[in-house]
């Protein structure tokens, strides 16, 4: 043998043994598109981590860092294109130039409108998607239709906000009407990580407090559906801890009003929570008080909830910070609606009392409700948000 065939031959074992040991298999649901994505990821220096952290920014030092950081992450959703694509969903493609995400030239969009729920009230074909977070991603499906794909867990170690979002999609929890959550149509893995994908406008609702609510009888309107929501999510278990008013969306497109402004709401009007990533999920057959205790740094932001420490009950943490977002917007009305404010200081357990569990300030504000008049009921507001401070 040559010592140039030798040192060839060398070389070539050398690189296969460095290969091998540097090749980390992405496990797929059959073989084929394990080798073609292990291949295919090792090619390409595995722009998709399989851990959750690497898809969030993280501490960055100064905006070059951000962007730097951004970018890899986007390359990362650009990488999953083709797998996606396998699946139906065909991802909208990225505009560095106007910070957007384009709409894909294919499919088509439908030419369905559709107001039912989970859409919008009033749809509208969106042309681009704002890159809303480095977990989320505008799609579009065969049939042309509008969806987001959102990052939510591993295989290896289901995150609370998965356990969350399989329970309350399950066909019995999405028929309960009260179940006031957007739904999850499907989950899709890829290498150990799982996505959930959801209708976009869903995505793209208004926060419900975005808009003004003219009278006293809009804002019980929206109190009961989102009491009714909370008291669900807690027979499933499931509490939400991060209950915020940019968490909580209405069903009515932005495009819809001049700015933000009056709400016209009416019987197919929907409130519903978003964002389940603080999520406690525990048995269904544990008691609510056994819910083992939890940090929350909600509660020592909200008014009026300082001082009451940042460790709690998750179930109890839902409705201490529900009753801070009613302070937030009903207690401008204290002579108009007592004992509405009464309750919502019970669930801010401002006196020392024991907090109602959900069920229990659901079944408090009916009974108010029940009584109102219809005087009560036609109070104009003349202010959106109470400020402590004034």
């Amino acid at each position: 043998m040559s010592t140039k065939l030798a040192f060839t031959l060398l070389s070539l074992l050398g690189t296969g043994v460095y290969t091998y040991r540097h090749l980390r298999i992405i496990p797929m649901q059959t073989l084929h598109e394990t080798l073609l994505w292990t291949i295919r990821s090792w090619w390409h220096r595995y722009p998709a981590s399989g851990d959750l952290v690497n898809w969030d920014i993280g501490p960055f030092d100064g905006m070059e860092d951000y962007h730097r950081r951004e970018l890899r992450i986007m390359d990362a959703w650009k990488f999953l294109t083709p797998f996606f694509a396998s699946r139906g969903y065909f991802l909208y493609v990225r505009n560095l130039d106007r910070g957007i995400l384009d709409a894909p030239s294919w499919p088509p969009p439908s030419s369905e409108s559709s107001q039912e729920y989970p859409l919008a009230r009033r749809f509208r074909t969106p042309s681009y998607f704002v890159f809303l977070g480095t977990r989320l991603w505008a799609v579009r499906d065969r049939l042309g239709r509008e969806l987001v794909i959102k990052l939510v867990s591993t295989t290896s170690s289901p995150t609370p906000e998965f356990l969350a979002l399989q329970r309350l999609n399950t066909p019995a929890a999405r028929s309960d009407p009260r179940n006031r959550t957007i739904p999850v149509l499907d989950f899709v893995t890829w290498g150990g990580l799982v996505f959930a994908v959801m209708p976009s406008d869903a995505m793209v609702w208004i926060s419900a407090f975005a808009v003004c609510f003219r009278t006293l009888e809009d804002s019980v309107f929206l109190w009961e559906q989102l009491l009714e929501g909370l008291e669900f999510c807690h027979e499933q278990r499931v509490a939400n801890c991060d209950i915020l008013d940019q968490n909580t969306l209405v069903n009515l497109l932005p495009g819809d009003v001049t700015g933000y402004g009056v709400l016209d709401l009416d019987k197919d009007c929907v409130f519903a929570y978003i964002d389940f990533g603080f999520a406690s999920v525990v048995p269904q057959d544990m008691s609510l008080e056994d819910a083992p205790l939890r940090h929350n740094l909600f509660l020592e932001t909200r008014a009026g909830l300082q001082g009451k420490g940042s460790t709690c009950n998750p179930f109890e943490a839902d409705v201490l910070l529900l009753g801070a977002m009613m302070q937030r917007h009903l207690r401008m009305v204290p002579d108009v609606f007592p004992e509405g404010i009464q309750l919502m200081e019970r669930m801010m357990g401002l006196h020392g009392e024991r907090v109602p569990s959900a069920s229990e300030a659901l079944r408090d504000f009916r009974t108010i409700k029940g009584k109102m008049t219809r005087a009560m009921l036609d109070h104009k507001f003349t202010s959106q948000i109470w400020n402590r401070r004034k």
